[in-house]
């Protein structure tokens, strides 16, 4: 089943979240960094939350804000260089009010998905050290090693990576992209958590595997009914896997509404611009594949005329 198709059958859109407690609270969110020309306001009061089961994106182009708002929230930002403002609330926890806060959720409640699958992973450690350090981390296991071998084998199961047992003794560069991007989403789930972050999870993929990838999100929100704060830049992905979206542009949001809305009936001339942007497919060109060499001739014959022309001449 397609990416397309599952979020279709899955109804997101027609669940009401309003009874329910929300997973991730973010309410005048503030990032200001501190640099060498002076204070810059990264991300200016954003406001926006999730709830169980709900994928939220945001998307803008490079530079606009989007990855520095899911890295504050997550307090990955360094302290003496970012100063963060407002409320974020992650299983109602506040970790702007209470730095310290972000170590008993970060890990366990919500978990992130790194930007890039070929660079997040040491290189000189196996598959299966890496995945079995996030195990005992997390504390969902037991820690006797033959449990957590048989977790860490589960967790590769669960995002449909082939002979797990082999694929655990291997080293990151031995995998490809889409390979490692699993890994990735199997270390995030060995927390067992309520809520993901996935920061362009699929931005160093080809389109192929990036299909798969979004897939397994998919999947696995239907099966544990996690949320999802997604960060692209891609709006064909936003449109496939998102509940709602919000445009971000120069570290606020410019628009903000169900996906169907911002992407068919966009409201700022920038969304429009995003949209645009989009690359689209020419025409099929179902010239025979035995005109090619009378279709050489012809490009070439235009060539020399277009070269005499302008008063050149071949030697």
């Amino acid at each position: 089943m397609t990416a397309e198709a599952s979020h279709a059958d899955s109804g997101h859109a027609a669940k009401d979240h309003t009874a329910e407690p929300a997973l991730l609270e973010v309410r005048d969110f503030q990032v200001e960094l501190i640099t060498d020309a002076g204070i810059i306001r990264a991300v200016d009061s954003v406001n926006f939350s999730i709830h169980r089961g709900e994928t939220v994106t945001i998307i803008g182009e490079s530079g606009s804000g989007k990855s520095t708002t899911a890295m504050g929230i997550l307090r990955l930002l360094p302290d003496d260089l970012a100063v963060l403002s407002g409320t974020v609330l992650i299983d109602g926890v506040d970790v702007v009010a209470a730095p310290k806060a972000i170590d008993k959720v970060r890990g366990r409640t919500v978990a992130l998905i790194p930007q890039d699958p070929m660079t997040a992973l040491s290189p000189v450690h196996s598959i299966g050290s890496q995945l079995s350090e996030a195990i005992r981390i997390a504390g969902a296991a037991s820690k006797e090693k033959d449990a957590v071998r048989a977790r860490a084998i589960r967790l590769l199961e669960q995002v449909h990576i082939p002979t797990p047992e082999v694929q655990l003794k291997k080293y990151p560069h031995q995998l490809s992209g889409g390979m490692l991007q699993r890994v990735l989403i199997a270390i995030a789930l060995a927390s067992e958590p309520q809520l993901l972050v996935a920061d362009e999870p699929t931005s160093a993929l080809d389109v192929t595997v990036q299909a798969g990838i979004l897939d397994l999100l998919l999947e696995l929100q239907e099966q544990r009914g996690i949320g999802i704060l997604m960060i692209t830049h891609d709006l064909g992905v936003a449109r496939l896997i998102s509940d709602r979206i919000h445009v971000m542009k120069d570290g606020s949001f410019v628009e903000s509404g169900d996906v169907q809305q911002v992407v068919e009936q966009p409201a700022t001339e920038y969304t429009r611009n995003l949209l645009a942007a989009v690359p689209v497919l020419g025409p099929w060109d179902e010239t025979p594949a035995g005109n090619t060499s009378q279709s050489a001739s012809m490009t070439a014959a235009a060539s020399d005329a277009a070269l005499t022309s302008t008063g050149v001449q071949n030697d």
